[in-house]
């Protein structure tokens, strides 16, 4: 398995066994599906990434015209014959990657596609509307965009030497586009499988804000990034594709049309600010059920210190629950099943940094292109615990689901404590001055700021003074601090976290700031993840919040303009505030530590407008029986991490299908597998997997007989299946 399954072990990680998930025999002259069933599945050597077989070549600049006559270009990496030099005729899957950073200017640079075309692999890298050498206006992740990525697909799939099927892959918008063209596509296209790196679940609230206040470092990184490449790279690809000058005509007039008008809203607090309409037609949240019902598998990439650390937990639990029937936007349940063809890969990384820092994800990345565009058995959807994770410690585990467990409330105690006993003072509170300025260097801040010298760091193997370190401000009014109790047994935190803060304001407006950290015996503290509200966006819809009893997990606000409220001074006000979901084996002696802060320069600050109402406020932070604040924490026994076995069917069941009469050729399909038969008349015998679970699956037959007339058929069979794979023909 090329996904990091291993036990928990402190600081390294111990390997678990494979064992072979299916055994293949061709019979002569039929077309078999045999797999054994799970109890009587025997060893066999697990899959392993195969060596290069190719070179490459590079066709730069090519055009693809869409239907309004808008023409963008593409850089075909393909594969050559070593000996020969001459391109490879395959034929091959295509990976198509679709940049708004100009394919060969930046993204060739970030980005190691010569290893998939090495082995088999046609690589498109295409620059988004209006961008690169493309033609056309360019919008942040517009609805236009995603119709041109659905030709595109279209496209791929009819390059010379495609095999038709066609998959997508890269970091940050490039991860959030494949989920946009996922959902868009409609089922039954040459798009057979995504990779999304480091994308986002809700561009808003991933990204551009967070607690309904501006992100002032992510925000000019994104918008100088496409801004900055897109002129560069108009002069380096247009100068490939033969017209430089007219691509830098066009991406210059974005400034004016497009990025002025955003900035205008962040200043005067306009429709952009909020997560009105511009937001909600870019978010892949909206509408994670139609990638599976497009039959489109999807394995997440997720970094614990990226700007987008939200993303692949609610990615990833999201299809889950599709995939389970379930509502896309709720918790994971103990006893819902679980599905291969939806993973995320989580670990310590920052935005678009997994291999620079050590963890090479080309052999996942191979497994699943292999597996889903190629037909071969990798074993890589294999798996009862879809969501692998590797701490910011090195340990490593696999989770069956997100939440393990219900969490556990620790409330807010005297002297700086944190407990699961509710506290019964009836007076009793803390004190928090709104500073508008904290300038802490921690995880936030090297996000961009100082990420060049965090990978500085890490090539000298010396260690990140922002990252391991004792933070905490003093308490008194710049902030408040609690600690747990040291944990006498490991303990697993996985997920999304809560804190119910009941608090009183001297203003109109509040701003609150959460951050947690793993905090061991030494004093050094190892930064996990933050959360923030401005105190005028409290409103929740329950419908779309993690909510456990009287907790929230996961609140979510709307951020809409009919959701905000003034705080009213002096009354006790309840702020639910959503603190990123983090994943972190607590080892024994071990505590937990909660700061709370009134702000978090320079990563966060609040819109303009609402500066004027934060200005010089006190805030009581509430410990009483009557309002009893906690933070909500997703903990559970390492014990939790071993799903329980499911029940296995005890013997093989043999489906005979017989064709339809007269059919001379035709293809039989179980699910995206696909086989083609020759037979004048007879029978199918298939043998189908018995492993995991009960579940109905189809097999459809299409063809022809002599006569040339179409005949399709469909039999549904009811067998303890979730893998099925159909060997080719020998």
């Amino acid at each position: 398995m090329p996904s990091p399954t291993v036990a928990v072990g402190p600081r390294s990680a111990r390997p678990r066994r494979s064992t072979a998930t299916a055994v293949l025999r061709t019979v002569t002259g039929v077309v078999a599906v045999l797999l054994l069933a799970a109890a009587a599945a025997s060893p066999a050597q697990a899959w392993q990434p195969g060596p290069a077989r190719y070179d490459v070549a590079l066709k730069p600049g090519v055009p693809i015209t869409m239907r309004d006559g808008t023409v963008l270009r593409a850089d075909l990496h393909y594969p050559t014959d070593p000996k020969t030099g001459k391109e490879a005729t395959g034929p091959f899957p295509v990976v198509l990657v679709e940049t708004p950073y100009g394919p060969t200017a930046t993204w060739a640079a970030l980005s190691d596609q010569t290893y998939l075309v090495r082995r088999g692999y046609i690589v498109a890298v295409v620059a988004v509307r209006g961008t690169g050498a493309s033609n056309g206006a360019f919008q942040l992740l517009a609805p236009q965009e995603v119709q041109d990525s659905i030709e595109v697909v279209s496209w791929a799939a009819k390059l010379p030497h495609s095999n038709g099927a066609v998959g997508m892959t890269g970091d940050s918008y490039l991860g959030i586009t494949q989920l946009q063209v996922a959902e868009a596509i409609g089922p039954g296209s040459p798009l057979k499988a995504i990779m999304p790196i480091v994308a986002a679940n809700d561009v808003y609230r991933d990204l551009f804000t967070q607690g309904g206040m501006l992100n002032v470092e992510s925000d000019p990184a994104l918008f100088g990034a496409v801004i900055g490449t897109n002129l560069a790279g108009a002069v380096l690809d247009g100068t490939l594709a033969g017209d430089p000058l007219g691509a830098i005509a066009s991406h210059a007039t974005d400034v004016p049309a497009f990025w002025l008008p955003v900035l205008r809203d962040i200043v005067s607090g306009g429709d952009i600010s909020r997560a009105d309409r511009f937001w909600s037609q870019r978010n892949p949240a909206t509408h994670l059920g139609d990638i599976v019902r497009n039959g489109i598998p999807a394995y997440l990439v997720g970094g614990l210190f990226d700007v987008f650390q939200r993303g692949a937990t609610f990615n990833v639990t999201g299809l889950q629950n599709a995939a389970a029937g379930r509502p896309p936007t709720a918790p994971m349940t103990r006893t819902q099943p679980t599905s291969g063809r939806y993973q995320a890969l989580i670990g310590p990384w920052y935005h678009v940094t997994a291999s620079t820092v050590g963890y090479d994800l080309n052999p996942t990345k191979l497994a699943w292109f292999d597996h889903w565009l190629k037909g071969e058995n990798t074993g890589v959807t294999d798996t009862r615990t879809p969501v692998h994770v590797i701490d910011a410690s090195g340990h490593r585990f696999d989770l069956p689901r997100v939440p393990l467990s219900p969490p556990t409330s620790y409330y807010l105690q005297d002297k700086g404590a944190l407990g699961t006993e509710p506290p019964a003072a009836t007076t009793a509170s803390d004190q928090l001055v709104f500073t508008g300025a904290t300038l802490r260097c921690d995880r936030q801040t090297e996000q961009w700021i100082l990420g060049v010298s965090a990978l500085a760091l890490h090539g000298l193997k010396l260690e990140n003074p922002c990252t391991v370190e004792d933070l905490s401000p003093p308490p008194g009014p710049a902030g408040q601090t609690y600690v747990t109790p040291p944990f006498a047994e490991a303990t697993v935190l996985a997920g999304p976290i809560g804190a119910t803060l009941y608090a009183t304001s001297t203003t109109r407006d509040s701003s609150w700031v959460v951050k947690v950290d793993d905090l061991g015996p030494d004093g050094k503290a190892t930064q996990l993840t933050s959360g923030a509200l401005l105190g005028s966006y409290r409103e929740i819809d329950d419908t779309r919040s993690w909510k456990f009893g009287h907790d929230y997990a996961a609140p979510f606000h709307p951020y809409t303009a009919a959701s905000k409220h003034p705080v009213v001074p002096g009354e006790v006000t309840r702020y639910d505030i959503e603190v990123f979901g983090s994943y972190q084996l607590i080892e024994p002696g071990h505590r937990i530590r909660v700061t709370i802060l009134s702000s978090d320069t320079p990563h966060l600050l609040a819109f303009p407008p609402d500066i004027p109402n934060l200005l010089g406020g006190v805030y009581a932070i509430q410990r009483t029986a009557a309002n009893p604040s906690r933070i909500v924490l997703p903990l559970a026994s390492p014990s939790e991490l071993t799903p329980p076995a499911r029940p296995r069917c005890t013997a093989p069941r043999v489906v005979t299908i017989r064709l339809p009469r007269g059919l001379r050729s035709g293809t039989v399909r179980v699910g995206a597998r696909a086989v083609k038969v020759s037979r004048s008349s007879g029978r199918l015998r298939a043998r189908i997997d018995l492993r995991h679970r009960t579940g109905r699956v189809a097999v459809r037959i299409t063809g022809r007989t002599a006569r040339g007339r179409t005949v399709r058929s469909t039999r549904t069979f009811r067998v303890c299946a979730e893998n099925l794979v159909i060997p080719a023909t020998r």
